[in-house]
């Protein structure tokens, strides 16, 4: 795992530059862009298929905590990350503290539906800023989980500064047990690295 990830990033072009990435002529997704994201820690790569459809993938990794104390207190906190036995509350045998990085893999199909409609109020569509559905999967390896569903998205970018927020809800599986309906709520700060 941590070889593919390494593989990756080493493939990934870490050229940060402000003219590189600014087009204001643009009225289409297009080129290749690299994101680093900072609140849920990830890589990711956009690619332009057509005027308005783009890919989206991503590697990073979520995070969970959970602790059962003596006194029957249970609580957990998960960060970007949805697991079958949350709802679990004992009995234990003893107190126990857990801490764990749930590595995922992320892929999506975007449809952004008002790029013209933003550039022709004179705002900006750099580097895809814009609103967009999209196809959401989403697999974390570790745990063998999966969640599909459709989202609403919005994505701004600032220079080398982007933002992004999926809204929706899906199926999410847990292996070989049963399946689930789940809400997503993705929220992405970061860096856009580069655009080709």
């Amino acid at each position: 795992m941590k070889f593919i990830i390494y593989l990756f990033l080493l493939s990934v072009p870490f050229k940060i530059s402000a003219n590189n990435l600014q087009s204001n002529t643009l009225d289409s997704c297009d080129g290749i862009y690299t994101r680093l994201s900072f609140l849920i820690p990830g890589i990711s790569i956009e690619k332009g298929l057509s005027n308005n459809f783009s890919f989206f993938g991503e590697l990073g990794t979520g995070y969970s905590k959970r602790e059962y104390t003596t006194n029957g207190d249970f609580c957990f906190f998960n960060l970007f990350y949805n697991n079958s036995d949350n709802n679990e509350v004992g009995p234990f045998t003893k107190p126990f503290k857990e801490n764990k990085f749930h590595p995922f893999f992320k892929a999506e199909l975007r449809y952004y539906y008002i790029l013209n409609y933003r550039q022709d109020m004179g705002k900006s569509i750099d580097n895809n800023s814009g609103n967009y559905f999209s196809f959401y999967n989403l697999y974390y390896f570790m745990d063998n989980s999966y969640f599909i569903g459709p989202t609403w998205g919005i994505q701004r970018n600032k220079n080398i500064f982007y933002f992004g927020l999926n809204l929706g809800g899906g199926v999410q599986f847990y292996g070989d047990a049963a399946s689930k309906f789940s809400l997503l709520v993705d929220m992405k700060i970061g860096l856009l690295l580069s655009k080709n």
